[in-house]
C-alpha cells in the first residue's frame, strides 16, 4: 500500500511528526517560495482539501514540527504553509530542538494512522524521500506522540514569540 492509501484509510485520526528541517521532494515548491516569497497555493490545494475533508468527517489531523534555530529556509516556508493548513482543521504544534533532545526519543519522521498503524518515513541525508516502513510497535509510538504533545507549543504561540 502506498502512503496516501494509508492516510486515506484513516477513520479516527492522523498524526504526523516532522523531524527533518529540509525535505528535498518539495524543491519546486521551494523554488516558487524563493522567487515570490509566497506559498504556491495551487500546489497545496489537494493537501488542504484532504485535511478539510478528513476534519469535516470528524477525523482529527494533527502534527508536531521540530524546529531548530537558526531556521532553515525550508522551515520558514513550511511554517507559513502550516499557518494556512490550520485553517482547514490541522492542529499543529512546535517542539523546539532542545526540548526534543531532552526527551531522548529515537524516532524521527513518522505518521500514526488511527492510533494503531505507524509509518516511519525514510529520507536520505539531503531530505530525499526514500519510502516508509510500517512498524509493529505502535504502542511505543503512541507514547512518543504523547511526549511530543506535552513538550510542544501551539503553532500560533510559537509564531507570536518569534
Amino acid at each position: 500500500m502506498n502512503l496516501m492509501k494509508y492516510l486515506n484509510s484513516s477513520k479516527k485520526n492522523l498524526f504526523r511528526f516532522e523531524y527533518l528541517q529540509n525535505f528535498e521532494e518539495e524543491e519546486n515548491f521551494m523554488k516558487h517560495w524563493r522567487e515570490t516569497g509566497l506559498i504556491d497555493k495551487k500546489s497545496m490545494q489537494d493537501w488542504w482539501n484532504f485535511i478539510k475533508q478528513k476534519n469535516s468527517k470528524g477525523i482529527k489531523t494533527s502534527r508536531v514540527r521540530r524546529v531548530v534555530f537558526p531556521l532553515t529556509e525550508y522551515t520558514r516556508m513550511e511554517l507559513e504553509v502550516h499557518k494556512m493548513t490550520m485553517k482547514f482543521g490541522d492542529k499543529i504544534r512546535i517542539i523546539m530542538d532542545d526540548a526534543y533532545k531532552e526527551l531522548k526519543i529515537q524516532a524521527k519522521d513518522f505518521w500514526i494512522v488511527d492510533d494503531n498503524i505507524v509509518l516511519e518515513m525514510k529520507y536520505d541525508c539531503n531530505g530525499k524521500y526514500l519510502g516508509f516502513e510500517k512498524k509493529d510497535n505502535w504502542q511505543d509510538y503512541l507514547k512518543i506522540e504523547d511526549e511530543l504533545h506535552e513538550n510542544s507549543i501551539p503553532l500560533e504561540q510559537f509564531l507570536n514569540q518569534n
